[in-house]
């Protein structure tokens, strides 16, 4: 059997309208598998954006990018947060640390943060 994934909102709809005949259901929001499921597909677009950037194509890298970004507001409407939130923080953390633009790499011997 299948495993059970998160999927769009839109996706019931569509597999519909081409005739199939999919098995799905809504989680509640008290459903604490939502939890478990949101981080599936965390992993799941994460990966997919991993694998456009090391594959090098632009559009595949925005399209992944676009799916993770969805997820992340997802992840953190869950939390009580919104995606300005997520900015805040991550310009908080580049005020204290900086960013990544300029590729340095500790080796892992060295490394205390």
């Amino acid at each position: 059997m299948a495993k059970a994934k998160l999927v769009r909102d839109e996706v019931p709809s569509i597999l519909i309208r081409q005739g199939l005949n999919p098995s799905y259901r809504a989680l509640s929001f008290h459903d604490h598998n939502r939890y478990d499921h949101l981080r599936d597909k965390l992993l799941e677009v994460s990966g997919e954006a991993a694998l456009a950037v090391k594959t090098g194509n632009p559009e595949h890298v925005l399209v992944s990018l676009g799916s993770l970004l969805e997820v992340m507001g997802v992840v953190a409407a869950q939390y009580r947060l919104n995606l300005n939130d997520v900015r805040d923080e991550r310009d908080r953390k580049r005020k204290v640390k900086g960013g990544y633009t300029k590729f340095y790499i500790l080796d892992e011997e060295n490394r205390r943060l």
